[in-house]
């Protein structure tokens, strides 16, 4: 009889847990099609390579708003948002898991308009390179020649 119930209660902290991590999983499902995603990860607002990141994203605002980027600030301790609004909690932790991304480091995962991951960075962020390999994608050379018409 003791052992049925610590089985069950077992089963219910296991079910509970779950609930709790997919609670606070987020959603990327609504940006497929529509938006390529730049998720960076960072350990705190105040990292120094990802305040050099944010400069630099200030100074690039023109040429994400043309690629269709929504950007991801993700943090292990502080506030995390999804360009400017804040995202529920636990939903930074929830993809640092789905990308595996390693603590106390930052990484840049582009992530294209179908879903995918096209791209990692580790400890640095070469806009330049992530700029290229949008433009290297077949979506965007689409999207490129529609313009010109």
């Amino acid at each position: 009889m003791k052992t049925v119930l610590l089985m069950q209660t077992a089963l219910a902290l296991a079910g509970t847990m779950v609930l709790a991590r997919t609670a606070a999983a987020v959603d990327l499902q609504p940006y497929r099609w529509n938006n390529r995603l730049i998720l960076i990860f960072a350990p705190v607002q105040t990292d120094s390579n990802y305040l050099i990141v944010k400069e630099r994203l200030s100074e690039l605002r023109d040429e994400i708003d043309d690629l269709d980027i929504v950007l991801f600030h993700l943090f292990e301790d502080g506030e995390s948002r999804v360009q400017d609004s804040p995202l529920k909690s636990g939903g930074a932790d929830s993809l640092r898991r789905k990308y595996q991304i390693k603590p106390g480091a930052l990484t840049l995962v582009l992530i294209g308009k179908d879903g995918g991951e096209k791209m990692r960075q580790r400890n640095r962020a070469n806009f330049n390179a992530i700029f290229s390999r949008i433009d290297a994608m077949p979506m965007r050379r689409q999207e490129m020649k529609q313009r010109r018409r």
